[in-house]
């Protein structure tokens, strides 16, 4: 035939992405259910280093096929938040994505992911994770979190809509900010556990 031998391995693909991406938006109505139904977060105390760690692990291959270099700086010893831990894994995995995406450009010179978490004050534990994308388009950043708003092609314009629901629900603010010299950072803010005296 004129058009040569099909290339299976191309089809698999979209096949492959075409089945995570049905997979992910399933997803991603599951949890806009739960969240719609006012199903109250389970909140409890736990390391918010652990939880960054463990979802660094899972989104490695993501991270690596993009040629990303992750720094972590996570304290030792920083007090333990008190959110839904399920809940918060979802937000920093999405960040995370996010930022990964966010750096697809192939003319960048250089794809830094960093997170870091830190005490702020007394009563509250705040996560950064910021890129050296391209950064914020013009106007972009007061429509960030309006659902259904996305710069993605492809994109349901909902993953920070949901994050945000999700991170005030849980008692916390989520922003974000240009970083100097190009890039975007998250700036997620959560109460800290009050140990009982």
């Amino acid at each position: 035939s004129r058009y040569g031998p099909p290339n299976l391995d191309k089809a698999r693909l979209a096949l492959d992405r075409i089945v995570s991406d049905a997979n992910r938006a399933s997803q991603v109505i599951a949890r806009i259910r739960a969240l719609s139904k006012g199903e109250a977060p389970r909140r409890q105390p736990f390391d918010l280093r652990e939880a960054v760690m463990e979802i660094a692990t899972l989104s490695r291959g993501e991270i690596e096929r993009g040629g990303v270099a992750l720094q972590l700086d996570l304290h030792d010893g920083l007090p333990r938040v008190f959110a839904d831990r399920v809940q918060i894994q979802q937000v920093i995995s999405n960040l995370v994505l996010n930022a990964t995406e966010a750096m697809s450009d192939r003319a960048l010179p250089e794809r830094r992911l960093r997170i870091a978490a830190s005490q702020d004050g007394r009563d509250a534990i705040v996560l950064a994770v910021a890129d050296s994308g391209t950064g914020l388009a013009p106007g972009a950043r007061e429509h960030l979190f309006d659902a259904f708003w996305t710069t993605k092609e492809g994109g349901m314009g909902l993953g920070l809509t949901i994050s945000q629901t999700i991170v005030e629900a849980n008692g916390g603010q989520i922003s974000a900010a240009p970083v100097p010299g190009g890039g975007t950072v998250f700036e997620v803010r959560l109460p800290r556990h009050m140990e009982a005296a």
